[in-house]
């Protein structure tokens, strides 16, 4: 239906500083073509047209594409091997003075629970 993803993509990235090349793309390319339909374009170039001109548009898009969940322990089975491999394995190759980071989390849902898994 639509033409020209690997463009898409760069213009993508040129607008969001998303790299869309980290997304599964058979996937990705399902929830633009979805959400560009819905704005009644029927190709890529067209869609990018519409990023550029129209704030709200563009905006829908950002939030359309990132995620917008925050949640303690989101993603149970990423947490429960960092419990059982991950940080098992730093504590005994950096002792106890680790840094951590968390970026681009809304509530701090996410840092908390890093900080209470490196409690345990």
């Amino acid at each position: 239906m639509f033409d020209k993803y690997e463009d898409f993509k760069k213009e993508v990235y040129v607008l969001t500083k998303i790299d869309l090349n980290y997304y599964k793309e058979k996937q990705m390319r399902r929830r633009i073509d979805a959400i560009a339909t819905k704005n009644g374009c029927s190709n890529y170039e067209e869609y990018v047209k519409i990023l550029k001109s129209d704030k709200e548009k563009f905006e829908q898009f950002v939030n359309f594409l990132t995620i917008n969940v925050s949640e303690f322990y989101r993603n149970s089975d990423q947490w429960k091997l960092m419990d059982e491999k991950v940080i098992p394995k730093l504590l005994k190759e950096q002792g106890r003075r680790l840094k951590i980071w968390s970026a681009a989390c809304s509530t701090g849902d996410e840092p908390y629970s890093l900080a209470m898994a490196f409690s345990k």
